[in-house]
């Protein structure tokens, strides 16, 4: 139709079926009018007549003639569809009910035409049998050439119920004044053809977006088009936003999907109800709480969205250009200069290799997971190191600051070059000129300059180029900057330094950082005075860089009042745990940050020690619950204590973001397998932190209590950049599951690592509840999070925890860790399983699984259970070997006895065993016991989660480096020799990591030789040995081992860190490792 408006085509009346009478069918008053039995809809536009096959039919008036003085070529062509898929099989849903105040749907063909004149092809047309809330009519012809005459539309309520033409789909559009419009459709692409084939075959169709460059009105109606719709504009992606439909569906089953962690699995369903085609390839998933427990979403949620999970491709649900939250990250990269190497290493040339380890540390942070917006580098004093992370990083991160010296800053912005700036000229234009007097202080310039970087993803914030601010620039920079204005950056340097720091220009550097949404953020970086031979050794002169420091940030801040405000470094503090009482160690960092009266205690907070990590108190109050006992440490140095954390992270009080989660990102820190040269990169490890506004449940402090008794669901919602944690009280064996539209996953920590994800169980996984996990410790966490950042998505979160109450629901024994378990009171258990021989009614089971690596000798495992509460009657304890028969065999036997009850067996690697613990009180009191297993199996962990370290505390007595070499041995058989072009020369304190040599378990009965070789003169002198036994039977203490092993520290997983002394020559190193009982992949 060439002329009109198109509310004269908008809507059509519903059609009586012949021959039927519907009690939701609508009726024609005598004006016009629809109605809906008493309830009457607003008057309609067209006229309305009945068809010679007594269904009601509309008509434009003066626009197009009615089917009856059509040609019948012409209405043959318009009912071409009808004829092939039958009068009445076009319309069949239109006539089933759904169930109370469902609507009906209807498909109509009518002819249109284009603005001039000429006629076009017919189309089909789905209308709601709802008359007081009509539904919008589609032209399919005019709306796929984009000639709409696009003016307001009433109110159209649609649920996607019956199937659309294929090759279209619809989209909103708006009229001239930006009111919202109609909907219309328009042609697919070809990805989305080939995504969206299939659904055309069933009502359950996912309706997508356009990937970017298919609109037919150009490139600026694409980008508002995407920018609507939240898409992200990369060209050719297949098109990844799902439209959440209606919840009741017609299909009438719930199926479910099982994920693992950090992905979704495939598992499709078969249709049932009245659908006649098979869903492929989508599969309905409801999401709503189960009836009884849980969290429920909105009730206009959940009665017309339900989401879509399309197996095979995943979805980032709808896509920002910038995150919600905002990730940080400062590393200590150890690049000193040439001058300073030659010093520590007392030779000439000295050994380093800055420049390829800047190069792997910018290939790590360039392929980081984590998509870091602002990265800060401490300790930078290699200039051929810098040039290389100035290239390397300007892609990600082209707003930097590369050098931050007493007399320059180079600034680096987009298509500039490096602009050298007098950090001075930052402080002209405040208020504060006091802050100079740091320059004046220090007279002359240092040797070396502050060693810091910092690469923000976002741009500085610009000020104007006042007359004193151009006073302090030279010609060049004024050049460059008078297009831009004077970025908000600046850096002042302490006063306060000693010993070997002093020769650096040691400071504080601010930069004011702006991103596309208008937040500001103001970020500070430092590296302040570091100790050498204990700790706390410098703390009056880095006490008065503190106090510097806090001068400098109330003068930057000053009138930003609540705003953002982040200070991040290495602050050579040892730190520690607001809920623990405070050591020697730790005294420090109590006075600097827990004190109030200072800036970095009031305005200020250590989001590890006070807010994630507050650590568990001796003593809690009623209801309290305990805090995360994780210490973080950053750092491996030669004095005690071995591990400390070094590096921080602050955020003002005021702030209303939270730290989502602060980590260490030992993935940043990690050589990858295969590079020649170099053994380690840097002495420190990177400290990164996700910062999102404060919502509910978002940080690990923060989290939602989970009592999975045994179950616990949690239907909920993540928002662009928001992760979501639920804390578990209570150890053991679960299984956890997230189902999703989108690609949602999961990680699960324990609360004494908060960087670490934990393993899945020997990759178990059950079908119907989830990947199966051991838990040796609690409080342990779960964090719920989308696989992109910018995504937002609904879920279901799942856990269940296994109860013993049957041999497939037996809770996994770790050795050394103490089960307490309890019957219920009144009732049975369980019946007989019918899998042990004997009866078995009434029994708690338990699994223990030996190693699935080879073992070199028997391991002799030793059982104790001890009954407590009302065990007059006692508990019988039964021992079952399977070996894959139908039935159980019975290993051994102890009780019934109300006493504590032993039980010993010898076995080998890779086998299990059932126990069973048996009430013997037929009245059904109750009855609770304590479990714990022994055995003779140690286990020498690498990789990441043992952390072993070499670490040269004094090396030998001779001009130049050690030649170091490395052999490790376990039960008399090499693991690894590591030679001297592997691991490097080494110089006091230098540390090197062999996670990338080490496996991730290596288990032993006997023992680990540790062989260090100075391989300058071999001889008897050169070489140093050490033996670390096997970890004794019963707990652990913190103590000397065995002669030259101690124990450093003992983690609740049951695991300990161990040092071993090794003499070499006239030296001294150290074997730093982990011990442990048990791993959950051995």
């Amino acid at each position: 139709m060439g002329c009109g408006s198109i509310d004269d085509v908008r809507q059509r009346a519903p059609r009586r079926h012949p021959g039927r009478t519907d009690r939701h069918a609508t009726q024609l008053s005598p004006s016009g009018s629809s109605r809906r039995r008493s309830h009457i809809a607003p008057p309609l536009r067209q006229s309305v007549s009945h068809g010679a096959d007594g269904r009601l039919s509309r008509h434009v008036r003066s626009h197009r003639p009615a089917p009856s003085q059509t040609p019948a070529r012409t209405r043959a062509r318009c009912t071409g569809r009808r004829a092939r898929t039958g009068a009445t099989g076009l319309h069949r849903a239109a006539h089933r009910s759904d169930g109370p105040g469902h609507p009906r749907w209807s498909h109509r063909a009518r002819r249109s035409r284009h603005r001039s004149g000429r006629r076009a092809h017919a189309v089909h047309e789905r209308v709601a049998r709802v008359p007081h809330r009509p539904v919008a009519a589609v032209d399919r012809h005019r709306r796929q050439l984009g000639r709409v005459r696009r003016g307001p539309a009433p109110r159209a309520v649609r649920r996607p119920g019956r199937h659309e033409p294929d090759d279209h789909h619809r989209r909103r559009s708006k009229c001239a004044d930006g009111r919202r419009g109609h909907r219309r459709l328009r042609p697919r692409c070809d990805d989305e053809r080939r995504h969206a084939a299939p659904l055309a075959r069933c009502r359950r169709h996912l309706a997508v977006g356009r990937p970017p460059g298919s609109h037919p009105h150009g490139a600026d109606r694409d980008r508002q088009h995407r920018r609507r719709r939240g898409l992200r504009e990369r060209s050719g992606q297949p098109p990844h936003r799902a439209r959440l439909c209606r919840q009741r569906g017609h299909h009438g089953d719930r199926r479910e999907l099982r994920s693992r962690p950090g992905q979704l699995d495939d598992r499709d369903g078969q249709p049932t109800g009245r659908c006649r085609h098979r869903l492929e390839p989508h599969t309905p998933l409801r999401v709503h709480a189960q009836r009884g427990g849980g969290c429920r979403l909105p009730q206009r949620a959940t009665r017309r969205r339900q989401l879509l999970v399309r197996p095979g491709h995943r979805h980032h649900g709808r896509q920002r250009e910038v995150s919600g939250s905002l990730r940080m990250v400062t590393y200590n990269v150890q690049c000193r200069s040439w001058a300073m190497e030659a010093g520590a290493d007392m030779s000439i040339p000295p050994s380093e290799t800055c420049e390829e380890r800047a190069k792997l540390i910018s290939d790590n942070l360039l392929n980081s997971a984590r998509d870091y917006d602002v990265v800060c580098l401490n300790e930078v004093f290699d200039e051929d190191a810098r040039d290389i992370f100035a290239t390397e990083l300007a892609a990600r991160w082209p707003y930097a600051v590369t050098k931050a010296d007493f007399a320059v800053m180079n600034v680096a912005w987009p298509g500039k070059p490096s602009l050298p700036i007098n950090p001075a000229a930052f402080f002209l234009d405040h208020t504060g000129l006091g802050l100079l007097a740091s320059w004046f202080a220090l007279g002359t310039p240092k040797m070396e300059d502050s060693g810091l970087m910092l690469f923000s993803r976002h741009p500085f914030t610009l000020k104007p180029l006042t007359q004193q601010i151009l006073s302090a620039l030279n010609p060049f920079a004024i050049g460059e900057l008078t297009p831009l204005g004077f970025p908000s950056v600046g850096f002042m340097p302490y006063v306060s330094s000693t010993g070997a720091d002093a020769w650096a220009a040691k400071g504080m550097l601010y930069a004011e950082i702006q991103r596309p949404d208008g937040d500001v953020f103001h970020v500070l970086a430092s590296h302040t005075q570091a100790d050498s031979d204990k700790v706390s050794e410098n703390k009056t002169e880095r006490a008065g860089q503190f106090a510097e420091s806090a001068a400098f940030i109330d003068e930057v801040t000053a009138g930003s009042g609540t705003a953002n405000v982040f200070a991040m470094g290495d602050f050579n503090v040892c730190g520690g745990q607001q809920a623990v009482t405070l050591d020697q160690f730790t005294e420090e960092w109590g006075a600097l940050f827990l004190t109030a009266g200072s800036l970095w205690s009031d305005r200020l907070i250590d989001v590890w020690g006070r807010e994630q990590c507050v650590g568990a108190a001796a003593a809690l109050p009623p209801g309290a619950l305990a805090g995360l006992r994780d210490p973080g440490p950053t750092a491996n140095v030669v004095y005690p204590p071995a591990e400390q954390r070094l590096d921080y992270l602050f955020r003002n009080a005021g702030s209303a973001m939270v730290a989502q989660h602060v980590y260490v990102d030992h993935a940043l820190a990690t050589v990858k397998p295969g590079v020649d040269g170099v053994s380690y990169l840097s002495d420190h490890r990177p400290l990164g932190c996700d910062l999102h506004r404060r919502m509910q449940d978002n940080a690990p402090n923060l989290a939602k209590l989970a009592d999975a008794d045994p179950d616990f669901t949690d239907v909920n919602k993540l928002v662009p950049g928001q992760v979501r944690w639920y804390r578990f009280d209570r150890l053991g064996t679960y299984e956890f599951r997230v189902l999703s539209n989108n690609d949602v996953r999961f990680e699960v920590y324990l609360d004494t690592d908060l960087s670490l994800p934990r393993q899945p169980y020997r990759n178990e996984v059950n079908p119907d509840r989830g990947t199966k996990f051991v838990l040796p410790s609690a409080p342990f966490l779960v964090k719920v999070f989308c696989g992109s950042r910018r995504s937002e998505a609904g879920y279901r979160f799942f856990a269940h925890r296994h109860t013993g109450a049957s041999p497939w629901e037996a809770i996994d024994v770790v050795p050394e860790v103490n089960y307490h378990e309890q019957f219920p009171a009144g009732q049975f258990l369980n019946l007989d399983q019918s899998l042990a021989p004997g009866d078995d009614t009434d029994s708690k089971w338990f699994v223990i699984d030996t190693p699935r690596v080879p073992v070199n000798d028997e391991i002799q495992l030793t059982l104790t259970v001890t009954p407590q509460d009302h065990a007059d009657d006692g508990a019988m304890v039964s021992v079952f070997a399977d070996s894959g028969a139908p039935v159980l065999t019975l290993e051994t036997t102890a009780g019934p006895d109300s006493a504590p009850m032993t039980l010993q067996w010898k076995a080998k690697d890779n086998q299990r065993f059932y126990v069973t613990v048996q009430r013997k009180n037929t009245a059904g009191n109750p009855l609770s016991f304590d479990l714990r297993l022994n055995w003779t199996v140690t286990m020498l962990l690498g990789g990441l989660l043992g952390k072993p370290h070499l670490v040269c505390t004094e090396e030998t007595s001779g001009w130049g480096s050690d030649d170091i070499a490395l052999t490790l041995s376990t039960d008399g058989v090499v693991l690894r020799a590591i030679s001297n072009d592997e691991i490097g020369d080494f110089d006091d304190d230098d540390v090197r990591d062999l996670s990338q040599w080490l496996p991730a378990f290596t288990v032993y009965v006997n023992g680990v030789e540790v062989k260090v070789i100075e391989e300058d003169d071999i001889s008897a002198n050169d070489v140093g040995t050490r033996t670390i036994g096997v970890l004794p039977i019963g707990a652990l203490a913190v103590g000397d081992l065995a002669p030259g092993v101690r124990v450093e520290r003992v983690n609740p997983d049951t695991s300990a860190r161990v040092i071993a002394t090794i003499d070499v020559d006239d030296g001294t190193y150290e074997f730093r490792c982990t011990l442990a009982r048990w791993h959950e992949q051995a």
